[in-house]
């Protein structure tokens, strides 16, 4: 039996991205074969044959109909009916689903759930008097140990700026959310690090200012937002330790020394990866590759 062992390919600084998503941030910690994949063979992964609209379909038609409810009242008290206004927005991000009996009987009140503590959740925050801005778009410059420059971006769900002129950041999840544990570690830095880019002022429309506090906002059942605060540790510490380690690991990845490795911490990889047949993962987890 010939052993077969992890890809570690190391291509040339050339063909490395120097430019990264928060979101892609979190998969080259995880599973840095899967940027090589995308951004450097550039191959795109189909759906399988057959397969119908799921979860992620749901999660975007979800994330827009909260977008499109929120830029409609940016700002103040809600007006009677915002609650079914909502949900009616929701209705027609989902209208492909919504033929479907089964989506209607079963999903679809458990959406509902959802959305109901998401206007909870807008009701709470509105009397907080907080300027609102929705799918925003940022970017940022970090310069890496050997003089170059690598490029940032983040479309932050949602973004408050509160009387003081405090920031606050919040995702929508309609999956599970990281646990704080698991952000605060590093493996889930999609929100500290947002929190980095508004602090220097990647967000032209929010501008440069501090950031007090983040959470996601669960839209899984029923609902439940989920602060990112730590008995232990400011959350400003994280957010400040989270972008040195970025720029530590940028600099990393910007040598041609440093491979791609597929799957390199396999204990916090908890789902099947998009690329993990091209790696022929379950190859070489059998054959002990493991460890090469």
């Amino acid at each position: 039996t010939i052993a077969i062992e992890r890809p570690q390919p190391r291509p040339p600084a050339a063909l490395r991205p120097q430019r990264l998503s928060v979101t892609r941030v979190e998969r080259l910690r995880r599973d840095p074969y899967a940027i090589f994949a995308e951004y450097i063979l550039k191959l795109t992964p189909l759906p399988p044959i057959g397969a119908e609209a799921g979860a992620r379909e749901i999660g975007v038609a979800i994330h827009e109909a909260l977008a499109v409810f929120v830029a409609r009242h940016p700002r103040g008290a809600l007006p009677s009916g915002a609650r079914d206004v909502l949900r009616d927005f929701a209705r027609e991000k989902l209208d492909g689903f919504m033929a479907d009996p089964a989506f209607v009987s079963f999903q679809w009140p458990r959406i509902e759930a959802g959305l109901d503590h998401a206007f909870s959740f807008e009701q709470e925050r509105r009397a907080l008097d907080c300027e609102v801005h929705v799918e925003t778009r940022g970017e940022i410059a970090l310069a890496l140990a050997d003089g170059t420059t690598f490029r940032l971006t983040a479309i932050a769900d949602r973004i408050e700026v509160d009387r003081e002129g405090q920031a606050y950041v919040f995702d929508y999840k309609t999956g599970a959310p990281p646990s704080k544990k698991q952000v605060k570690a590093g493996w889930s830095p999609q929100l500290t690090l947002e929190a980095a880019m508004i602090e220097a002022g990647a967000f032209e429309k929010i501008g440069p200012r501090p950031v007090s506090g983040a959470a996601y906002i669960g839209l899984r059942k029923g609902g439940e937002t989920h602060w990112l605060e730590w008995k232990d540790t400011r959350f400003a510490d994280v957010v400040a330790a989270h972008r040195a380690q970025l720029e530590e690991l940028l600099s990393q990845f910007s040598s041609e020394s440093t491979p791609y490795a597929s799957r390199p911490h396999p204990a916090f990889m908890s789902d099947v990866g998009d690329y993990d047949h091209l790696a022929r993962v379950k190859e070489w987890m059998r054959g002990g590759g493991e460890a090469a």
